[in-house]
C-alpha cells in the first residue's frame, strides 16, 4: 500500500465523498479534498445559468456576498454524470490561485451527494490507472481505496478552465 500523504507534525484531515456518476469497474469513484479547502457545506442555493457557458458550468451562486461559479466536476472530466435521487448538497472550495487580486484564492461551488467521510492523513491506498478519466490533465491521481476509487482533480487547472472559457464571467473572489 502507498500512502497519499506522509504524516506531519499536524494531523492533516480530508473529505470524500462519493461521485454523480455511475460506478467503474464496480467500484464506487469518490472525489478527495483536503479539509483545508472547504469553506462551507449548503443544504439549497439559488444557481443562476451563464449563457454560453460550458456544460460543466452549471451556473453561478451567491455565497457570502461572492459570486461564485457552480460546477459539475463529473462533466469537467468528461464522465457521465448520473442523478442519484438524493438528496444533494452544495460545497464551497476555496482554490489557490497566483491572481492577487483574489487575495490568493477563488472559490468554487460544487453539487456532492453526502454521505461525506472525514479521514486523518496519511491513508492507505495504491495509485491505479486513471485512462476511463476522459479530461486526464485535470485529475493529480486515481487510487484505489477499500473497494472504491479516490479522485484527487487538480482545482486550479479546472478554475483556470472556468474563467477562461468564460472570459472572466463566472469568476468568483
Amino acid at each position: 500500500m502507498q500512502q497519499i500523504c506522509k504524516p506531519t507534525a499536524s494531523i492533516q484531515k480530508v473529505l470524500i465523498f462519493s461521485v454523480l456518476t455511475p460506478e467503474v469497474a464496480d467500484r464506487q469513484v469518490n472525489f478527495l479534498f483536503s479539509i483545508r479547502q472547504m469553506e462551507d457545506i449548503l443544504l439549497r442555493t439559488l444557481i443562476t445559468p451563464v449563457p454560453f457557458s460550458q456544460p460543466y458550468l452549471k451556473g453561478i451562486a451567491q455565497w457570502q456576498e461572492n459570486v461564485v461559479p457552480v460546477i459539475s466536476l463529473e462533466e469537467c472530466l468528461g464522465l457521465e454524470p448520473s442523478n442519484h435521487g438524493q438528496d444533494s448538497r452544495m460545497i464551497v472550495l476555496r482554490v489557490p490561485t497566483r491572481d492577487v487580486d483574489h487575495r490568493g484564492h477563488h472559490r468554487i461551488m460544487l453539487q456532492v451527494v453526502p454521505p461525506f467521510r472525514m479521514l486523518a492523513l496519511p491513508i492507505d491506498c495504491d495509485p491505479v490507472s486513471h485512462d476511463w478519466i476522459p479530461a486526464r490533465h485535470l485529475v493529480r491521481g486515481v487510487y484505489e481505496w477499500e473497494d472504491k476509487f479516490l479522485v484527487i482533480v487538480h482545482m486550479e487547472k479546472i478554475l483556470d478552465g472556468v474563467i477562461d472559457n468564460n472570459h472572466g464571467n463566472a469568476t468568483a473572489s
